[in-house]
């Protein structure tokens, strides 16, 4: 995310990052929602005070592109600013029922299908690097 927002302010557009404390990205406003980095990520309690914390704070933003996970799809999808849910890796298995469980229940996650249609499993690919998400 750091490359993607440095990239998009050395372009010109005025970037603002929500991101664990001590982080910094030339060019971009960094607001961190925590005070303290959580002792493991990915715990329920620290990420939902992450994600509500930064949607409070891009409430005003014209686009939110968001990589905090399948909570951060689901609440970004449901707010007043148009979001983009950016993932990273494979979406399959597991992770990939969760993002379906919650594109039928929350049509703000429309772009989540039109981005499913892209996407093919591993042995599809011709050695190449593919989009996931």
């Amino acid at each position: 995310m750091a490359v993607q927002a440095a990239g998009l302010a050395a372009a010109g557009h005025d970037v603002t990052l929500c991101a664990a404390p001590g982080s910094a990205v030339e060019g971009v406003r960094v607001i961190e929602p925590l005070d303290l980095l959580p002792v493991q990520i990915g715990t329920a309690t620290d990420e939902w005070c992450h994600v509500l914390a930064a949607m409070e704070a891009l409430a005003d933003q014209d686009v939110v592109v968001d990589h905090s996970g399948p909570l951060g799809a689901l609440l970004s999808a449901q707010g007043p600013v148009p979001s983009m849910h950016v993932v990273h890796g494979s979406l399959e298995g597991e992770l990939l029922g969760i993002y379906e469980g919650l594109a039928k229940r929350a049509p703000g996650l429309r772009h989540l299908r039109a981005a499913r249609q892209f996407w093919r499993p591993t042995e599809e690919r011709s050695g190449r690097s593919c989009s996931t998400g």
